[in-house]
């Protein structure tokens, strides 16, 4: 009983919500049941498929997506996928999955759009409906700003920061980063300095709704473009996309010239830039085969290669015979 138009933007959102979803689900378990019918019976009891597989129903629901979904914003609230979401989570999927003339070739339709630009100082990145924004969920709570808010920032000014950052992190700072002095903090508890991530800067506690969570945001979109570029030995075009996160962060022009030092500059950039967020860090060391190296050298006691999956949980696995466990667990 609904309009064309509303049938077409809710099919839109679905399937970009499904291909979301799923990027999550591949990036943390591995080969998963690949559903796409609403049949139960059938749905319950479906083995594992590959990796592979599920990516490409991922890129065929997010081109479809972004077919259906409109270009603009309902009253300026980026708060529903649009045209622009699609083509955003696309340039990531096809920098996770190598294909880099198409990763580069969707960054810079979003790049492109006259919508959005980076947000002047890193401090309003998260700010609701920021000019950076390009997909955001707002308070499910009227007495929140953000879960992560209300999760990370410790409860009083003498509480135990939850969420700490590694050491390793801070000190691969640049002297007068802006992104150091805006999102990560530092207390000092029971004699030691600890520092914490403050990307969100209200807990909470019924305070005016000014921040909504951030779930794709324009700086990785130059990034995956400077990615892509550097794989494919455009490398002019790599430092140029580079230097726009630099130059917001207050910081010089980068020196590297090689590829191999452009790729590692962009790693470093990309950890600063992502701390805290959605998981960037820890993906973006399983794509590039680095989590051995890296997480191994941080927890050499308890790393194994197994580790970069989760395990699936076993009330699945009692709910479906064909469900098989990942290696490790």
């Amino acid at each position: 009983g609904v309009t064309e138009p509303v049938r077409k933007r809710l099919t839109g959102e679905a399937k970009f919500i499904r291909a979301f979803c799923y990027f999550y689900l591949v990036n943390l378990f591995g080969d998963v049941p690949l559903i796409i019918s609403t049949d139960y019976r059938l749905n319950q009891y479906l083995g594992r498929s590959p990796v592979s597989s599920v990516y490409d129903q991922i890129k065929s629901d997010l081109q479809e997506a972004s077919n259906d979904l409109p270009e603009t914003y309902t009253n300026n609230e980026r708060t529903r996928p649009t045209r622009w979401a699609a083509k955003a989570l696309l340039a990531r999927v096809y920098l996770y999955t190598g294909s880099w003339n198409n990763a580069e070739s969707f960054a810079s339709e979003v790049l492109g759009s006259t919508l959005y630009s980076l947000a002047s100082n890193p401090a309003n990145s998260f700010l609701k409906n920021n000019s950076e924004a390009i997909w955001q969920l707002p308070p499910a709570l009227p007495s929140l700003n953000t879960w992560e808010g209300n999760y990370i920032l410790p409860a009083t000014a003498t509480a135990a920061p939850t969420y700490i950052l590694t050491s390793s992190l801070i000190s691969a700072g640049e002297a007068n980063d802006l992104r150091f002095n805006s999102w990560f903090s530092s207390r000092t508890y029971q004699s030691q300095t600890i520092f914490y991530p403050t990307k969100y800067k209200v807990r909470g506690d019924n305070a005016p709704v000014s921040e909504y969570y951030m779930v794709l945001r324009l700086a990785e979109q130059y990034l995956i473009r400077a990615e892509a570029r550097a794989r494919q030995n455009k490398l002019p075009e790599a430092i140029t996309d580079i230097n726009v996160i630099r130059s917001r962060a207050n910081l010089p022009s980068t020196t590297a010239t090689t590829g191999e030092d452009i790729l590692a500059l962009i790693e470093k950039e990309r950890r600063i830039e992502f701390a805290a967020e959605w998981g960037h860090r820890w993906f973006d060391l399983k794509r590039t085969n680095r989590a051995n190296a890296v997480i191994g050298a941080l927890k050499p006691a308890n790393w194994q290669p197994t580790d970069v999956l989760w395990p699936i949980p076993i009330k699945q696995i009692q709910a479906n015979p064909n469900l098989t466990q990942n290696l490790g667990y």
